[in-house]
């Protein structure tokens, strides 16, 4: 189990400097490297969502949204999708943390989507952006 306020897990901390480290990749055009470091982020950040205490008033659901967003950067969009789906099955789910939750999850929809259009108009171009998600707590 994770501290009473899961952002100061240092999962959570390291997962923060690696997408501000990835959003810095990512507009110098390193697209490549700063997809690895964000989907380093999404996964730190899904299990400290993971670890964090269930319920309405859990962070939890809060934490697993920004993940989505971090792998929505990544271009891991099926986890990213499966990600926000195993919050928005719960039951005891704080209604603004679903609002967050069914927002990521649009966006990864979304980002799918285009990148699967890209990807057929463009067969050789793998690497263009995404449409960005940011999911900052703070």
């Amino acid at each position: 189990m994770t501290p009473a306020d899961p952002r100061y897990d240092e999962r959570y901390r390291r997962a923060d400097n690696l997408a501000r480290e990835a959003d810095i990749l990512a507009e110098s055009g390193e697209l490549r490297r700063a997809r690895t470091l964000y989907g380093e982020a999404g996964d730190l950040t899904a299990a400290v969502a993971s670890d964090s205490a269930t319920g309405v008033d859990s962070l939890g659901p809060f934490i697993a949204a920004r993940a989505v967003c971090f792998l929505v950067n990544a271009a891991r969009f099926a986890d990213a999708v499966d990600l926000a789906w195993s919050y928005l099955h719960s039951s005891d789910l704080d209604p603004f943390a679903r609002l967050r939750l069914r927002a990521a999850l649009e966006r990864a929809r979304l980002a799918m989507n285009t990148a699967s259009r890209t990807r057929r108009a463009n067969p050789g171009d793998e690497l263009s952006a995404p449409p960005e998600c940011t999911g900052s707590l703070q």
